[in-house]
């Protein structure tokens, strides 16, 4: 009686986590196709730097005389 009760015990936890995952996969698709909206501004910000970098400068003045 006792193992048949833990036995549906664990099912029961079980399914509630399965239900859990679904949502949870549902709703991180959701939120990565908006990150994938939002991602490639904040690269651009954060890897590409508004001004070129010192060296680059450098050589362009010394091209230039």
């Amino acid at each position: 009686m006792a193992s048949n009760c833990t036995r549906q015990l664990k099912e029961m936890k079980r399914r509630e986590k399965l239900k859990v995952d679904i949502n949870y996969r549902r709703r991180s698709v959701a939120q990565s196709t908006e990150c994938l909206a939002a991602k490639p501004k904040f690269r651009r910000q954060s890897y590409a730097p508004s001004q070129p970098p010192p060296i680059a400068i450098a050589d362009r003045l010394e091209k230039q005389k």
